[in-house]
């Protein structure tokens, strides 16, 4: 999976200049080819720590510049993330605008390569329980959704 941070072309969807499509599919500097191949099978658009997009990826081509321009479909099977906590997090300044992160990741335990190795996520169905290393755990709900706790005997 690679996850895009939209800072620059997402203002631009919201006014209609550009479309969601464009913003998250298109020209990006730097990816090569073996970081397509490993984690080029969503790529999930990023704005202000939430995902505003998820697309599969159908393709890809390169403009005469180098730049990757994905080909894709929005995504059935992570479509239900959009609207929730981006799962990476982009560090104020940090010049790169993607991560790659395994897919699996998203239904497993594994760490987000570039993220921090102390903060965990995983993905339940649309529901995503982040733990930082700190202790502390975020659960972020689909609307509609409900939430039962129930404390552990001691």
């Amino acid at each position: 999976m690679i996850i895009v941070n939209l800072a620059n072309t997402w203002p631009r969807v919201l006014t209609g200049e550009l479309s969601a499509a464009s913003a998250t599919l298109g020209e990006w500097y730097n990816v090569t080819d073996e970081a397509i191949v490993q984690f080029g099978d969503v790529v999930l658009g990023n704005y202000r720590g939430e995902v505003v997009t998820a697309f599969d990826v159908t393709g890809f081509h390169r403009t005469r510049g180098g730049l990757v321009v994905f080909k894709g479909v929005p995504s059935q099977q992570f479509g239900s993330l959009v609207g929730g906590p981006s799962p990476v997090r982009w560090k104020r300044g940090q010049a790169r605008p993607i991560f790659y992160l395994a897919t699996e990741s998203l239904t497993g335990e594994t760490s987000a390569v570039g993220a921090p190795a102390s903060r965990q996520q995983v993905v339940v169905g649309s529901f995503v329980l982040t733990v930082e290393s700190d202790g502390t755990a975020t659960l972020s709900v689909p609307m509609g959704g409900t939430v039962t706790v129930v404390s552990k005997a001691a």
